[in-house]
């Protein structure tokens, strides 16, 4: 991930430079730039991306990705049935189905990646698997005590 950040601020710089005419100068000319409402909003924005960045990757790190594919795809169906309860939804049966048809694609994907990835350390079979106690190293002054004897 930093390999990744450190190669795109050049490119970056560029785009942002060719592009300053056309994007930039509007973003930096809106009204509300400096109105403490919008720079709350738009910080607390930035926040929360970063988090949500940090997030996916400590995930990802702590566990598996297959972990961070199953989470993310329930994160999708929960934000999309909460979208359809809150937001400006408008019911038709040709949508209602096409979102019902992508949360079945998700959840069978899912379902398909967690039964095919392969079990990780012994198999056990439900069986207990016993340890066997190694013996003590040897040091130096082992070897040297057995020496003079």
């Amino acid at each position: 991930m930093y390999y990744n950040t450190l190669f795109s601020l050049p490119l970056s710089a560029l785009l942002l430079m060719a592009k300053y005419e056309t994007d930039l100068g509007p973003v930096l000319e809106y009204a509300l730039w400096w109105d403490p409402g919008f720079v709350l909003s738009f910080g607390l924005s930035a926040v929360m991306g970063f988090v949500l960045n940090y997030s996916i990757v400590f995930c990802t790190k702590m566990n598996s990705p297959l972990t961070t594919t199953v989470t993310g795809s329930l994160k999708n169906i929960f934000s999309t049935y909460l979208g359809m309860m809150m937001g400006d939804y408008s019911f038709t049966w040709a949508n209602f189905m096409g979102l019902n048809l992508s949360v079945l694609g998700s959840l069978v994907y899912s379902y398909v990646k967690f039964k095919d990835q392969k079990p990780k350390g012994p198999q056990t079979s439900g069986k207990q698997v016993q340890m066997q106690e190694l013996p003590p190293p040897v040091t130096h002054r082992d070897q040297d005590n057995q020496g003079s004897q």
